[in-house]
């Protein structure tokens, strides 16, 4: 179906191009686009070294993350959810017109789905290493390397859209949940740990970061700075509203029960 689907040209949305633009300036200018998350643009680049601004080579990595997103959810939950559920969620992904369209685009989405899923798998290998009574030591010396992965693969996913970040909170109060404290502290230093050395590598190469992610979220209008910022309050209104817009639209949209012209009233 990604094959099926595939669309050589690029999309007028946009942001497909900027990325490619900011893989080419990483590659020849030596810019880090700090903007929107570096990311995708860091593996684009290594495509266009090899190929060249070569459109159908830099979507073909797309197709490649599509497939790498549905082996990776396949086997994280295996053996762990029924295989009935298992099959419909993976028959899903693998038809879905609004997944596929990604698969042949490049927007960073499938690339993100791509490591979302490694992420799943990292963490329910790492939940299935854990041993009651085992000393903080000893659970490091047998699974250090399943964390330095873990923070590799969730700085990799911060670093592709920014409100990932929640995700590491996300596995936290899981952890503090089943009362596995030494696996909080594990996730702590692996994630800050990956993240210091991936914030010195990249400011020694390519300067401090010259745009503050979480200062625009905070903005009232993205563009207009002078509009000010929200308070608590308008951030919890601004949460509903796009919830809103998620579960009542996005969602119908993806399952195909409301057309792409349906609009929010």
């Amino acid at each position: 179906f990604s094959f099926l689907l595939f669309d050589a040209k690029v999309s007028d949305g946009g942001d497909d191009s900027s990325y490619i633009e900011r893989a080419w300036s990483l590659l020849h200018e030596d810019k880090l686009p700090y903007y929107q998350g570096p990311g995708y643009p860091i593996f684009l680049s290594i495509i266009v070294q090899i190929f060249g601004l070569n459109v159908i080579a830099l979507k073909m990595f797309s197709v490649a993350c599509q497939f790498g997103f549905v082996w990776f959810t396949y086997k994280a939950f295996v053996k762990r959810i029924p295989y009935t559920v298992l099959f419909a969620l993976i028959s899903f992904i693998s038809f879905n017109h609004f997944i596929q369209y990604y698969s042949g685009q490049t927007f960073t989405e499938t690339f993100f789905l791509f490591l979302q899923s490694i992420c799943f798998y990292i963490v329910f290998k790492i939940i299935d290493s854990i041993k009651e009574g085992q000393g903080l030591l000893d659970d490091l010396k047998e699974n250090y390397l399943k964390w330095l992965l873990f923070g590799l693969m969730f700085v990799l996913l911060s670093i592709s859209k920014s409100v990932a970040i929640v995700a590491i909170v996300a596995v936290i109060m899981y952890f503090v949940l089943n009362k596995n404290f030494k696996q909080v502290v594990f996730v702590l230093v692996s994630f800050f740990l990956i993240r210091l050395v991936y914030q010195y590598i990249s400011t020694s190469l390519y300067g401090p970061s010259n745009s503050d992610q979480f200062e625009m979220i905070l903005r009232k209008e993205l563009y207009k700075k002078e509009a000010g910022y929200e308070d608590f309050g308008g951030m919890i209104d601004r949460f509903f509203n796009n919830f809103n817009t998620y579960m009542s639209l996005h969602i119908y949209r993806i399952m195909k029960l409301r057309g792409e012209a349906y609009e929010l009233i």
